[in-house]
């Protein structure tokens, strides 16, 4: 899973013992993401059937395992980091058209648009 970081000689007189730092694949490298833990979690919960709080727990111990660290501080720090980024993906998914500033029905007699001319 983790292989040997190789770098330009220059890189490894700056840090000696480079060869011996980990370098993570990209579904480890992934869980950082929000998406990518989230991911984790709903696939431990889907597929073992165990309680979501349950399935949070084991994705952090994974996490945990691989990272030295847990991702979130509890369960409810978890899911309401997950709404935050549903929220701003569905704010990036829509697309606002602009709305122009007077309306071709409101425009004044006589007046022709830019568009138009």
């Amino acid at each position: 899973m983790s292989t040997a970081l190789t770098t330009i000689p220059e890189v490894s007189h700056y840090l000696p013992n480079v060869e011996h730092v980990p370098v993570y694949g990209p579904e480890i490298l992934e869980l950082m993401q929000p998406d990518g833990f989230n991911e984790m979690v709903q696939y431990i919960y889907q597929k073992t059937g165990a309680k979501e709080t349950e399935a949070y727990e084991e994705a952090e111990k994974v996490y945990e395992h691989f990272f030295s660290c847990r991702r979130y501080e509890d369960y409810n720090s978890y899911k309401s980091s997950f709404h935050q980024v549903r929220k701003r993906l569905h704010q990036a998914r829509r697309v606002l058209e602009p709305l122009p500033l007077f309306p071709k029905d409101k425009w004044p007699e006589g007046y022709k648009n830019e568009e138009e001319a």
